[in-house]
Order: structure tokens, then C-alpha cells, then sequence
């Protein structure tokens, strides 16, 4: 699958074709950077929403990637970086059929890493004190996190979910964007505005803006940040951004907050309801599943009742909307500088954390709680003595009361948490939904090792937020819309080699 924004880049690289041509320029090309990586390795318990459900148990994934990085610089001002590469996998699951047995549906992702034209303001060029660009870019606000984290630009609010890594399991710790992005570099000061589009999470195409400051303390043994992404602040097509449907809307009869998808309550019944009938004998966990039972049915037909069959929604009632600010805080303490320890390693003796909250308004029902939506991050890189470049120990704890799920945005433009058969026994045991309660904890191990400059091999095993690359899911990256792994048991590991010259 070619990527369409194949053209941006041919544009900048023309774009620059032109400047040098029409003008008195002086071109400065860097070397060409030629990057190959192979990692693979095996998700040892894990779970793919696909229908049927399919539990995943050392589940293999092997992935290759290639990639040819140019930079030059037009009389010292102009900074243009054009990048080609792709990765090729299979996705999963592993579709096979009567004919052809033993085959898999081989995926190839090819486009633009970067393109991207920048003008530079300032004396010293190599470290401009100001600049303003656009393209297509990758961006990386918290240098220390190699794995979870960088929640500004890889989150969402409405639904609430969180993205780590992407067509790679290890080192695709960047967001990609699209747009334009302005920087300012105040002494130990940084600031980046950014104003972006939506090109990978459904409905495309509405612009944010985002902002960000960074400011180094002691010679930078002490960083601390702060910054805010206001997602979709304009709307291309509002009617598609806010989608007019009972099932993304919700309302108040009686003093009580409702949804208006009857589905939600019902599949609540289903559970309740199952239970009981299934159980040989009341238990503690049965014992009064009856009144659950029976004020799901009662919200269920209620919902229903008070549908308009003609309009479909609800008469008064408000809609779901994917808009919303997202707020991060940042902060690391290199131990070595603080101290004055002499190392092997520049990354040994780091300790940070990332905060974010994802979307400041609460809504009913689904979204009611701010803790619900604030995913913590901490991490440190352990010493190693020389013997490894980086060895990252990373935790997380985000208790969403939902799935981390996009399929109800991907699928149909609703800013709804996804939910569960009432009946299916993988995400529903005691409770309904309990599964999305043993989730809340993450965490990623990450060790590197570069040997004659040119050669990186990475090991890492983790409880993250990996979504593998799927058969059925057609926007983004075509990766699935929840990730692989539902509990904090549930892990894998993975091997890479990386080389580049």
C-alpha cells in the first residue's frame, strides 16, 4: 500500500529542485543516511478483538524496515529533509482458506518518513533561535521515553485511548505529523507551537494546534515541560466530526444521565442475565445480579422507547463530540550531571515522568471522571558500567473504566468508548467489562547496545499498548483499533537489529 502522501514529498524535493535552480544558491547536502532494521519476536499471551475473539499465544511477529534519509541546507537558511521508507509484515490474524492453506496476507507500507522544508532564523545555524517549516515530520517532546509516553500528540480523548510504537516494536517512539510546526530556542527555553492535521485517526482531516515549552535547569541536570494539543480546534466538515446519532448522543429523563445507544444497557442485561440463568447455585458473584439485571433492561427499553423513529436520535439530546484539549507535564533528573558522576553511557542515571489529561470536560455516563482519563508515566535508565548504550526500565498506570479502543471512532465516526458482548466470557468474568479493570498497569524493559557506530541491537520486553498490524481495519496505519494485550500478565518480547550508514 503506497502511501498517499508519496506526493508531499516529491513536492518539497521539487520544491527545492526549483529554489536551486532560480536562484544564486549555495546547496550543502549532508550525507546520505541508508537505515535498515529486522526485529521479530513473540507476544506470549494477548488477544485480538477480531470475530471471532482470538486469544493470541506465542504469536510470532517478524518485521522488516528500510529507509533513505537527505538533508540539505540552500544558502544556510533553508533546511529541506526528505525521507523514503517502508516496512513489510503480515497482519494478523493469519488468514488462510481451503485453497490456499499455507499462506498469510502480506502487508508492505511504503511512503514518506519525512518531508519537510524549514527556514532558520538566527546566527548560529546549527542551533537556529528561531524557525518555521511544514511537511510531513516526526516529533519527539520527551527524549527519554523510548516505549510508553509522548501522550500529547499519541492519545485521544473522546474515546479515551492511548498509542505507543506502530508498524515497529521497538524505536517507533515518535509521532508522525502532518502540518506546520514553529520553534524558538530562548537559551535553556524551548518553545514549539504546531498547528496539524488529522491524517490517521478517523474523521480525517481536522486541523489542532498545539503547544509546547521545555526549560533546562543546572546546565540541564533538571528539565521540566508543560503542553497543551487542542485536538480538532477546526473542523473541516463538522456534520462528520460530530456525528448526529443516538448512538453517540446522550441526554437526561428524570434526574438520570442516559446514552442514547439502548445497545449499551442491553449488553449489560445480556451479562447479568447470563449469569444468572448459568449459575448452578446463587454465589457471592450472582448474588444481586437481579436488580443489575433488571435496571439494564428497564434503561435498555427506555432508550428505545424514547427514539424517534423517524429523525433516529433522541429529541433534546446532546452529541458526543472526538474535539477536546489535551494537558501534559513532563520532567527528568540526570543524576550524573546533578552529581557529577562520569559514566560510560550519556543516558545512564535518568529518571523522568510524563502526566497528561486526556480532554478537560466530562460527560455523562461514559466520561464522568477526570482520573479515569490521566495515564502516568515513569521511568529510568538503570547503569550499566559500559557494558550497554541504554538499559530503560518504564511503568504506566492509566485506569480507564473502557477498553483502550478507537474501533467506535474508526468505525463510525462516535466519540464512544467501545464495549463488549454482554455473553462474551473473554472481557466479562465477575462484572461486565471487568477486563478493562486488570489493564491499568504497563510496563516496558528496554535494553541497546551499538557496536562500530553503524550497528544497534535492541531487546525489549513490556506490557504496552501494542496493536499488531490487522487484516480487517482500513484507516491509520491499519493497525488494530485495541491493543494485543488486555491484562497486565499478558506480555511479549522482541529482538531488533538496526544498521545505518
Amino acid at each position: 500500500m503506497v502511501d498517499k502522501r508519496l506526493g508531499l514529498a516529491l513536492g518539497a524535493l521539487l520544491m527545492s529542485a526549483v529554489l536551486a535552480g532560480a536562484m544564486d544558491t549555495k546547496v550543502d547536502y549532508k550525507p546520505l543516511k541508508i537505515t535498515g532494521v529486522q526485529e521479530f519476536g513473540q507476544i506470549q499471551s494477548g488477544m485480538l478483538i477480531s470475530t471471532p475473539y482470538q486469544p493470541m499465544s506465542a504469536e510470532w511477529l517478524d518485521h522488516f524496515g528500510s529507509f533513505l534519509t537527505q538533508e540539505a541546507k540552500v544558502n544556510e537558511r533553508l533546511l529541506i529533509q526528505i525521507g523514503l521508507g517502508g516496512t513489510f509484515q503480515n497482519g494478523k490474524p493469519e488468514r488462510v482458506d481451503e485453497k490456499f492453506g499455507g499462506s498469510q496476507y502480506k502487508m508492505f507500507f511504503i511512503g514518506p518518513t519525512i518531508a519537510k522544508a524549514t527556514v532558520l532564523f538566527g546566527e548560529d545555524r546549527a542551533k537556529p533561535a528561531f524557525s518555521i517549516g511544514g511537511g510531513i515530520f516526526p516529533f519527539k517532546y520527551n527524549s527519554q521515553a523510548v516505549n510508553l509516553g509522548e501522550y500529547l500528540f499519541r492519545t485521544g480523548a473522546y474515546p479515551t485511548y492511548i498509542m505507543n510504537g506502530g508498524l515497529l516494536m521497538i524505536g517507533d517512539n515518535a509521532a508522525y505529523l502532518q502540518g506546520y510546526h514553529a520553534a524558538a530556542r530562548l537559551g535553556n527555553l524551548d518553545l514549539d507551537l504546531l498547528m496539524t492535521t488529522e491524517t490517521g485517526m478517523p474523521p480525517l482531516y481536522d486541523w489542532s494546534l498545539a503547544a509546547l515549552a521545555n526549560y533546562r535547569i543546572m546546565d540541564g541536570a533538571i528539565e521540566v515541560g508543560a503542553g497543551v494539543n487542542f485536538k480538532r480546534i477546526l473542523q473541516v466538515d463538522p456534520k462528520r466530526t460530530v456525528v448526529d446519532s443516538a448512538a453517540n448522543s446522550y441526554f437526561t429523563r428524570n434526574g438520570r444521565h442516559y446514552v442514547g445507544d439502548p445497545s449499551y444497557y442491553q449488553e449489560q442485561f445480556n451479562f447479568y442475565d447470563f449469569k444468572i440463568t448459568n449459575a448452578k447455585s446463587p454465589t457471592s458473584d450472582t448474588i444481586g445480579f437481579g436488580a443489575k439485571r433488571d435496571a439494564a433492561k428497564a434503561a435498555a427499553d427506555s432508550v428505545a422507547s424514547w427514539i424517534d423513529p423517524v429523525t433516529r436520535t433522541v429529541p433534546g439530546a446532546s452529541k458526543f463530540t472526538p474535539a477536546g484539549p489535551i494537558f501534559m507535564a513532563k520532567a527528568g533528573v540526570d543524576f550524573k550531571k546533578l552529581f557529577g558522576i562520569e559514566t560510560k553511557s550519556p543516558k545512564d542515571m535518568i529518571l523522568y515522568g510524563e502526566w497528561a489529561l486526556l480532554g478537560w470536560e466530562n460527560f455523562p455516563v461514559y466520561y464522568e471522571k477526570r482520573t479515569d482519563r490521566m495515564p502516568i508515566m515513569f521511568g529510568f535508565n538503570l547503569p550499566t558500567f559500559g557494558l550497554l548504550n541504554l538499559f530503560a526500565l518504564q511503568g504506566e498506570h492509566f485506569s480507564s473504566p473502557f477498553q483502550n479502543n478507537s474501533y467506535s471512532l474508526g468505525g463510525s465516526n462516535y466519540a464512544t468508548p467501545w464495549y463488549p458482548n454482554g455473553t462474551t466470557k473473554e472481557f466479562s468474568e465477575k462484572e461486565y467489562n471487568d477486563l478493562s479493570t486488570k489493564d491499568d498497569w504497563a510496563w516496558s524493559v528496554l535494553v541497546q547496545r551499538s557496536f562500530y557506530r553503524s550497528f544497534t541491537l535492541s531487546g525489549q520486553i513490556a506490557r504496552d499498548h501494542l496493536r499488531t498490524v490487522g487484516t480487517d481495519w482500513f484507516y491509520g496505519s491499519r493497525l488494530e483499533p485495541t491493543e494485543d494485550l488486555h491484562k497486565i500478565s499478558d506480555w511479549y518480547w522482541a529482538f531488533q537489529l538496526a544498521w545505518s550508514i
